[in-house]
């Protein structure tokens, strides 16, 4: 049986590799806005 993974050390960017990959803000985030926009208020924004 193998040892228990620390997640939260895994998470932890490093010089050899970095958590948010350039592909979750290209193409993902992109499909996240367009699944939260129902949920969205349409108000006008006060200063």
């Amino acid at each position: 049986m193998s040892t228990a993974r620390d997640y939260n050390k895994e998470l932890k960017d490093t010089t050899d590799h970095k958590y948010a990959y350039n592909f979750d803000f290209d193409v993902m985030h992109k499909f996240m806005m367009q699944s939260f926009e129902p949920f969205f208020v349409k108000a006008i924004a006060w200063n």
